[in-house]
């Protein structure tokens, strides 16, 4: 069975990183930025907004594979 943890806020870049890779074949944001680059770049600033916004607002949950 998968653990669940509380994230630790040093590893926020690296579920930015997971987050915003999973998003990178979201016909949504492909239509908005369909540069990969453009597309990787603007899905990294937005998974870290949202990351950190979450992580003041209360507690942000993940597993042990990040």
């Amino acid at each position: 069975m998968t653990e669940i943890l509380t994230l630790q806020p040093d590893q926020r870049p690296r579920l930015a990183a997971v987050l915003a890779e999973s998003f990178m074949d979201d016909p949504f944001f492909t239509w908005l930025k369909p540069a990969d680059a453009d597309r990787r770049k603007v899905l990294l600033t937005m998974m870290n907004a949202a990351i950190k916004y979450c992580l003041r607002a209360g507690t942000v949950h993940s597993n042990e594979q990040l």
